[in-house]
């Protein structure tokens, strides 16, 4: 599998870390256009992205799209249509026809903080692509995803965390400034995506002690903190721990993408059901209690008052 793609950039081309590639549709950044138009939303806004379709749409078409973005978190959905006769819809009133590239379609477009805003639009670009059956080709389109942020920054809690975990390799040339700039430190990481869908997932991990102790201080945690937390780790390094890493594949995700099934369930030899009952094992189900005492657990009834 030779084609390979930067987690920065599936996520400003296709708002997502697990691209369908078999069709285009790419995000197109339009926030300098947007910010000279005279509508406030835009104006006011950190990031405005479009997806451009030359496909029309109905309204009741438009409408059940404006629907699915709200209901996954988005405030909103304009568009605009366009031909070479004429241009119509809510947002031709502000942006120029040109915004588009195209001769003729649809203009879908979201404005809001960038990442949020290119994950709605991600979550949109499949939701068309399955409206418009741009994703019914009869193939298998495989890439790597690569160079994913090693941290980002949690506002609640006002300190860096790791995105993945923190015993991913950071890349070699982020070691020096990973600490400066801990948010442009990419690790090494690749994901495996068919179609859409994440088929297997690794990292190199980290192997020296003195990385693994830069890392832990990035993300918040003391010197005694990680001696009393990851002290047996940072020994067990010092012995000279051999650089290591590997991939885990998704096998019932392969087989269920080649079946074309969309339930994973279906690929599965004894699959739990929806409420996570193993049928063939009878579980989960009632234990004794010694087997409670033995795990020193007391289960106490809900007081219905």
């Amino acid at each position: 599998f030779k084609q390979k793609t930067a987690y920065e950039k599936s996520m400003e081309k296709y708002g997502s870390d697990k691209p369908d590639l078999r069709y285009s549709l790419e995000i197109n950044d339009i926030t300098d256009i947007a910010k000279k138009t005279e509508f406030s939303v835009f104006r006011e806004q950190e990031f405005t992205g479009a997806l451009v379709s030359e496909d029309d749409f109905t309204r009741k078409e438009i409408d059940e799209l404006t629907e699915f973005v709200k209901s996954v978190g988005a405030l909103g959905l304009g568009y605009m249509k366009f031909s070479p006769e004429a241009v119509s819809g809510p947002l031709s009133k502000y942006l120029p026809k040109e915004t588009a590239q195209t001769a003729k379609g649809t203009l879908f477009a979201m404005s809001g903080k960038k990442k949020r805003t290119l994950e709605y639009l991600g979550m949109l670009r499949r939701k068309i692509a399955t409206m418009k059956k741009y994703d019914a080709k009869d193939e298998f389109n495989f890439v790597w995803v690569v160079e994913f942020p090693l941290f980002e920054f949690d506002e609640k809690e006002n300190r860096y965390v790791a995105c993945h975990h923190m015993f991913t390799m950071p890349k070699k040339e982020h070691l020096a400034t990973m600490s400066a700039d801990p948010l442009s430190a990419r690790g090494d990481l690749y994901d495996l995506v068919c179609n859409g869908i994440e088929l297997a997932s690794g990292s190199i991990r980290i192997h020296d002690p003195k990385i693994q102790k830069e890392i832990m201080k990035i993300v918040g945690m003391t010197e005694e903190e990680l001696q009393s937390r990851f002290g047996f780790l940072l020994d067990a390094f010092k012995y000279g721990a051999p650089p290591h890493g590997g991939i885990a594949p998704g096998i019932d995700r392969l087989v269920s993408l080649m079946l074309k099934r969309d339930n994973i369930r279906d690929v599965i030899a004894f699959p739990k059901t929806l409420n996570g009952i193993g049928l063939m094992e009878d579980s989960p189900d009632y234990v004794t209690k010694r087997q409670l005492d033995e795990l020193h657990l007391k289960v106490e009834k809900e007081n219905e008052n």
